[in-house]
């Protein structure tokens, strides 16, 4: 394990104290032999919890509150009593992966490596330390070791007192309130309710370091430019020197050319891995474009060492799948370690010129805050990170986009389209109810799965875009027009033209007209308020309160929801005539499939089964072609790679369905994890 400057060299650094301090204080610590740190608080020089973030922003080192924490009996079973007061160490996380554990303990001192060193022989595995404040490591070794837990000295300081801009981790209202009957109301929430958790004090940004070792002069130099470019510091060395350099310098990426490699390739590898740096390994010959990238990508997995597969979220989140960017900024799937639960968290990394996705993830929180409806996602938890990146925690849904179904399906029969347009109608009526505008609604945003009872229903995500306002200045003409517009592309396979007829696109004419003033075409009597617009659905289309068959898995009950055969120019439904050969479940994850000879397909799964998965994107890969699609494997997020072969690749038609594309991909051999997991989740999520 590469060492860390210690606690006092930090503090120099970032101007916390001078030299001439640090000396007086060290003194003072050979004298009555107390931590560092409580000799800091006791002088004034900082609180505890600024210590902890400054730690934490420097060592990249995860921060952690022990003050309500529940640590399994068996993790602190791992850790000695002796050693554990001793070292003024708290076991909290045991992370097992394979054959590999690792040993999470809160300390105030993640820099006293003899510590940790004397903690990781006692358990007997490796060990990582994430940073908690002295006076709750004490009370928790106080609580789990029965370690004696000291007086707190008149007039000292909390750990909190003295740090007004230190973000709060609640998002929950500071007040109950009841919510009065009905599935359209919720607990009335003012923005002054809730915790202001989004907006943590500015940080100092650090300037990413890059590392070179034994180039040539001229490679150097295109290091250097390159370096300039992407805003980093370039350090030059030699292989001699690599671990000093790599331990004071920290790098992000460590660059050598072939020969030096070969060298060293063991030992290189070695370091890069225990210092989580990326490692450049440049040939001359190669073409020097592809150098900036790289660096770029090294600089970006930097800035996101902390939240990889595995890492553990503000000490309560483990992060078990990539869901990829969205505009939210990052979106996961995670695990609650205290209670096993799954969610989807919503990650903004704080960075000068991502500032809208920080305003994206705020104005989710307000929105769902205030709406308690089974068409929307419930918020479960919001906070800061240790880096002092915001995040939401949603609950996590799965189904079918609206987008998807019509892309395979083409299109839906009148009482299909108007069932799903007045769910969509009576979620956001709640939403209104409340005082906001979802800004938003779209095919991509619309989702059909399962309740707990097994009855399809319709959700509404993507409340990135909410606006939040009194109900007297509230405009929901924006919304009301997105409705009808999903219920023109269900019906016709593609959004409306500007002044198109309604009626001239083959609906229906008493949905024609609905849709022509929910629109605001000329000569139509407006749909002023998405009450109105619901009970407009309702009365064209009786069946639109009938229970959907849109994800049956027979063919019987599938075969009710699709439309006549589809006109000349149109493609046909895209489901397979015969019974699915296996079950499926919904499951939405980032999908890249590769193309030999002709490059990349990017999309998004929306269900899986042993068999295969059924993908939608843009790209188009004709029936037969042998692939390589890349995803996310359901149970414990690993990427894997597997041989399939695609079996049909279909649209609604030319401009419909955001031009989207259906892909059915067949999986050729899947290996035995693959289908473990697969079998698996598709019998605890699949169809019945």
């Amino acid at each position: 394990m590469l060492s860390s400057p210690p606690l006092g060299r930090l503090l120099l650094d970032a101007g916390v104290l001078t030299q001439e301090a640090l000396d007086e204080v060290l003194a003072a610590q050979r004298a009555d032999k107390r931590r560092l740190g409580e000799l800091l608080v006791e002088r004034g020089v900082a609180t505890p919890l600024q210590l902890a973030q400054l730690l934490s922003r420097q060592l990249s080192c995860p921060w952690i509150s022990l003050a309500h924490l529940e640590v399994p009996p068996d993790v602190v079973a791992l850790l000695p009593a002796d050693v554990a007061i001793e070292r003024h160490a708290v076991p909290v996380y045991l992370r097992a992966r394979k054959d590999k554990r690792v040993l999470y303990v809160a300390t105030d001192d993640p820099t006293d490596e003899v510590s940790l060193a004397y903690c990781a022989a006692a358990a007997g595995i490796p060990v990582r330390a994430m940073i908690a404040v002295t006076s709750e490591v004490r009370a928790a070794l106080a609580r789990l070791y029965g370690a004696p837990e000291p007086e707190a000295t008149a007039g000292a300081e909390s750990d909190s007192g003295a740090a007004p801009a230190t973000p709060r981790r609640s998002l929950a209202p500071k007040r109950a309130s009841s919510a009065p009957d009905g599935p359209a109301s919720a607990a009335t929430i003012d923005d002054d309710d809730l915790e202001e958790v989004l907006d943590p004090p500015p940080r100092e940004a650090r300037a990413p370091t890059l590392l070179t070792l034994n180039v040539s002069d001229a490679f150097g130099r295109e290091c250097d430019d390159a370096a300039k470019r992407l805003g980093a510091r370039l350090v030059n060395g030699s292989i001699q020197r690599a671990a000093e350099l790599v331990a004071e310098h920290r790098p992000c990426a460590i660059i050598v050319n072939d020969n030096v490699y070969a060298f060293d390739r063991a030992g290189l590898n070695r370091l890069a891995l225990e210092h989580e740096s990326h490692l450049v390994v440049w040939r001359e010959d190669v073409d020097s474009r592809q150098l900036e990238p790289l660096l770029a990508g090294a600089i970006d997995r930097w800035g996101r060492t902390s939240y990889e597969k595995g890492a553990i979220l503000d000490g309560r989140y483990e992060m078990m799948r990539d869901l990829g960017e969205s505009p939210y900024g990052t979106l996961w799937e995670v695990r609650n370690v205290r209670t096993a639960r799954r969610s989807v968290l919503a990650l903004a990394l704080r960075t000068p010129d991502e500032e809208e996705i920080v305003a994206a993830i705020r104005r989710t929180h307000r929105a769902l805050a205030r709406i308690a409806h089974p068409g929307a996602p419930a918020l479960h938890d919001a906070g800061i990170t240790e880096l002092g990146d915001p995040y939401v925690v949603l609950e996590p849904i799965d189904g079918r986009t609206l987008d998807g179904l019509l892309a395979a399906r083409g299109r839906l029969l009148p009482a299909e389209a108007c069932a799903v347009a007045l769910q969509l109608a009576e979620v956001l009526a709640a939403a209104h109810g409340m005082g906001v505008v979802h800004n938003d609604v779209a095919g991509a945003k619309v989702l059909v799965g399962r309740d707990g009872y097994g009855v399809e229903r319709v959700r509404l995500v993507g409340w990135d875009r909410a606006t939040v306002s009194g109900r007297e200045t509230l405009d929901p003409s924006g919304d009301i027009a997105a409705v009808a517009s999903c219920l023109f592309a269900c019906l016709a396979g593609r959004i409306p033209s500007d002044d198109e007829p309604i009626a001239d696109a083959g609906v229906p004419d008493p949905v024609a007209e609905m849709v022509a003033r929910a629109l605001r075409r000329p000569g139509a009597a407006a749909i002023d308020t998405m009450v109105d617009l619901a009970d407009a659905i309702a009365r064209v289309e009786p069946r639109a309160r009938e229970r959907m068959h849109l994800l049956e898995a027979s063919v019987a009950k599938r075969n009710v929801s699709l439309p006549p055969k589809a006109p000349s120019g149109a493609t046909a439904a895209a489901e397979p005539a015969g019974e699915r050969r296996h079950p499926r479940g919904a499951y939405r994850t980032p999908v890249r499939i590769e193309v030999p000879g002709k490059g990349l397909v990017d999309g998004k799964s929306e269900d899986i089964s042993v068999g295969g998965l059924l993908v939608v994107a843009k790209g188009d890969i004709e029936a037969g072609t042998t692939v390589t699609i890349r995803f996310a494997l359901p149970l414990d997020g690993k990427v894997i790679a597997e041989a399939a072969i695609v079996k049909w690749s279909r649209t609604a038609q030319e401009g419909g369905a955001a031009g989207l594309r259906a892909i059915g991909v067949e999986l050729v051999s899947p290996s035995p994890e693959t289908l473990r997991q697969v079998d698996k989740y598709v019998s605890l999520m699949g169809e019945a």
